[in-house]
């Protein structure tokens, strides 16, 4: 029987309303008051906070678990986030971030 590879693809907007408030952060340090939006929710995700904050939308394994974040691709409003059992390349013509869409819309 062939095991189920689970991968998912978030995008996130960094300024969007629910990631204006304030979040506890793990490790707390004065560098942090001086971070961007983006840059605190991408501190966020790579500390293993998402599922606590969006947990409806985190894909959980067959185990239960949730999948491991392995690569955040920023672009100038957007977080591309890419979770994955393992560190497995989404490949980019079944990715939803609308850049690299546009990007391969120009291969057809």
């Amino acid at each position: 029987m062939k095991k189920t590879i689970y991968s998912q693809e978030i995008l996130l907007q960094p300024d969007c309303g629910i990631f204006k408030k304030e979040f506890a952060e793990l490790n707390k340090n004065d560098h942090s008051k001086m971070l961007s939006n983006k840059e605190k929710l991408s501190k966020l995700c790579w500390d293993g906070m998402l599922p606590e904050i969006l947990p409806e939308i985190c894909e959980i394994n067959d185990n239960g678990k949730c999948l491991t974040l392995w690569e955040i691709n920023e672009t100038g409003k957007l977080l591309d986030l890419r979770f994955g059992e393992f560190e497995i390349p989404i490949d980019n013509l079944f990715s939803i971030n609308p850049f690299i869409i546009i990007t391969n819309s120009g291969l057809n």
